[in-house]
């Protein structure tokens, strides 16, 4: 019994130096006649370029959202909290979330003078919901209330970001805003 197999062979030309001449197997059709002042001959040209492959890391978040109380005292100023959001460099699955966190305290100078703004804090949540580094990203531009948010969000908890299940420490941009009413 004989099996027929059917093979194709590909041949591949890279680009070379001008070395020797290639010789080219005879072409059955017309060969086309070409005036040599027509064309113009392109070199070849052979590099070797080395490919750094980064593998990037994404961020994916299951939003699990937990709003912070409004508290209205008799005082006639504001101070806003809104929900951290997270740095371009960790991958989790949820976001940390807000434990316990008092508000932050409008310093007295500051209200006396009229002071206001909003600190952008960059804040390493631990995986047990502590606090750990805190970095000011963009002032207030009074130092005193950036002291006070910097103080007040060094006691904070929160509720960690997980990976799967478990607690993973991560670092979260939090805004806190002071505003006189």
């Amino acid at each position: 019994m004989k099996e027929i197999v059917q093979t194709e062979k590909v041949e591949v030309t890279l680009p070379k130096k001008q070395e020797e001449p290639v010789a080219t197997p005879p072409v059955q059709s017309q060969p086309k006649v070409i005036s040599v002042s027509d064309t113009k001959p392109s070199p070849l040209q052979s590099e070797k370029k080395e490919i750094e492959i980064k593998q990037e890391e994404r961020i994916v978040v299951a939003s699990l959202g937990n709003p912070i109380p409004q508290i209205n005292t008799s005082e006639k100023t504001h101070v806003a909290m809104k929900s951290p959001s997270l740095s371009d460099s960790e991958i989790i699955f949820a976001q940390p979330r807000y434990a316990e966190n008092p508000k932050p305290l409008y310093p007295q100078e500051a209200r006396n003078k009229g002071y206001e703004g909003e600190v952008l804090l960059r804040v390493q949540v631990l995986s047990n919901g502590r606090v750990g580094e805190i970095e000011v990203r963009r002032s207030s531009g009074y130092e005193t209330l950036d002291r006070s948010a910097i103080k007040t969000v060094k006691q904070w908890k929160f509720i960690p970001a997980k990976k799967g299940e478990t607690p993973v420490p991560v670092w979260v941009n939090i805004p806190v805003a002071f505003q006189l009413r």
